[in-house]
């Protein structure tokens, strides 16, 4: 796992890269939805899908954002971006 962070004056982004083994292109629009799951016969019940949904709720609410791409070599990516004044929604 690589992490880096970058501070402009319009905001602060955080960049999370993970090996994936399993998730495709068509997998990225479906993972911050609400307890999406790629498989959905997995018995592992230590996780539930909210994980992702609720960080992007919580960027969304401190008015920044969140997404996930693809950055090569099989690795996904997650930046995560806040603007560097915070206007909390209400």
């Amino acid at each position: 796992m690589t992490v880096q962070g970058n501070r402009t004056t319009e905001g602060i982004s955080l960049r999370l890269e993970n090996r994936t083994d399993d998730l495709t292109e068509t997998d990225l629009p479906h993972l911050f939805e609400p307890f999406w799951r790629k498989d959905t016969a997995r018995s592992d019940r230590r996780h539930h899908g909210l994980g992702l949904a609720l960080a992007a709720e919580f960027a969304a609410l401190l008015g920044g954002k969140i997404r996930a791409q693809f950055g090569g070599n099989g690795m996904v990516a997650f930046t995560l971006w806040l603007p560097e004044k915070i206007q909390p929604s209400n």
